[in-house]
């Protein structure tokens, strides 16, 4: 059996189907996502956050809900 593709009505591949042993075989093998270094945040990702929550914490900075933040993503798009 080979891995099996279904698009939706778009052609936009929604989910793959492959045989059990592939799976097994995939899911034995560690992979990058796993492994203990695969998200170190750098130094100046941390202090540019941590700023932005103390100035969130003061009163200094405003957020946004979800919706409000994709419209003005959308918009420069």
């Amino acid at each position: 059996m080979k891995a099996h593709y279904n698009p939706d009505y778009q052609n936009i591949l929604t989910c793959i189907f492959i045989p059990v042993q592939e799976w097994n075989s995939l899911k034995s093998e560690p992979s990058d996502i796993e492994s203990a270094g695969a998200y170190q945040i750098p130094d100046w990702q941390k202090k540019i956050v941590l700023n932005r929550m103390e100035a969130f914490d003061a009163g200094l900075e405003d957020s946004l809900d979800l919706e409000e933040a994709m419209r003005e993503i959308e918009k420069d798009l």
